[in-house]
């Protein structure tokens, strides 16, 4: 199967693959303060300023068993923190043992319930629709009729 191989400042992480209806993602995540945020000193300290409030790799994918399922799997390989002058590399290889992810959700997509409004709402449009319909095909035969 086709994997992904991460490496950071040239050391392996891991590799990461998954068989059947797959998509993997790595992903280098910055999230920058606010200036004047929780974090920063009044003056402004300039150990704390510039610093991200969140930097990291993130490396995750789903599985999704049949095209028309509700459920789902997502999966977690990596979530590093990261600092300035890391080097990330992402290799992609062929592997038949990748590494096991170090989280594994089950999911069921659940049917949307809707208010009574929003009933009103699409029954309202189906009238308007069967209306508008109604007067095209009578307005087509009028015209045929000329």
């Amino acid at each position: 199967m086709i994997c992904f191989e991460v490496y950071r400042n040239g050391k392996r992480l891991c590799t990461a693959g998954r068989d059947g209806h797959t998509m993997l993602g790595a992903l280098v995540h910055l999230r920058n303060r606010k200036p004047g945020s929780a974090g920063e000193s009044e003056a402004g300290d300039p150990e704390v300023r510039g610093r991200p409030e969140s930097l990291q790799l993130l490396l995750n994918g789903h599985q999704i068993p049949g095209p028309r399922t509700r459920r789902w799997e997502s999966y977690s390989w990596l979530a590093e923190p990261l600092r300035v002058g890391d080097e990330i590399r992402v290799r992609v290889v062929e592997s038949d043992q990748p590494d096991l992810p170090f989280t594994h959700e089950n999911h069921r997509r659940t049917r949307r319930v809707l208010s009574p409004e929003d009933k009103k709402l699409r029954r309202q449009l189906a009238k308007f629709k069967r209306r508008t319909a109604e007067y095209r095909k009578k307005a087509a035969a009028e015209d045929a009729g000329r």
